[in-house]
């Protein structure tokens, strides 16, 4: 869980999305490096996607999150990705690194090239949350509300919708 308090640039995605928060760090384990092996293998075999498959963007995230960059980027390389595939992983190697304003570049280059990317409109509203560009995160977590069906990150969308509410100021008259 977030603690009370917390300023809105603090608050990380996963914790919006289940709204609790580990304090634990991952441990990289040479099994994990089989399975992801494995794993990128089965997805590289499956070719009807126009987007790439939810299990291997999470997978690439969570590569991401570890620092392992390069896996991430071979995921991606043995599948059918795009190029808006390919920004979005870069746009998230720039987001793990700090460089939000980086990374909302190219969040929004990878939603020009496909107004549908999901995994890059939750990516820039996150994104665009964290540097307080709260109507610009307003707008793509409407977005999101209208067009992305998965209820378990509806719930993360509303409560960073509730966030950027509470940091309107009051208005009288």
């Amino acid at each position: 869980m977030v603690p009370m308090g917390t300023p809105p640039s603090q608050v990380p995605w996963s914790a919006v999305a289940s709204n609790t928060m580990l304090n634990t760090k991952v441990e990289f384990r040479r099994p994990l490096v089989l399975l992801m092996i494995c794993l990128c293998a089965l997805f590289s075999a499956h070719k009807a996607f126009a987007q790439i498959p939810p299990q291997q963007d999470q997978l690439s995230a969570e590569l991401i999150g570890l620092g392992h960059y390069e896996l991430a980027r071979q995921v991606l390389s043995d599948s059918q990705a795009t190029q808006a595939d390919f920004d979005l992983l870069d746009g998230r190697i720039l987001k793990a690194r700090g460089d939000n304003s980086g990374a909302v570049v190219l969040f929004r280059k990878a939603i020009a090239a496909n107004p549908n990317h999901l995994f890059a409109r939750r990516e820039l509203a996150h994104s665009l949350f964290l540097l307080q560009k709260y109507p610009a995160s307003r707008a793509q977590l409407i977005w999101l509300l209208r067009n992305d069906a998965a209820p378990s990150l509806r719930q993360g969308y509303v409560n960073l919708l509730q966030q950027i509410e509470r940091t309107r100021p009051l208005k009288f008259g």
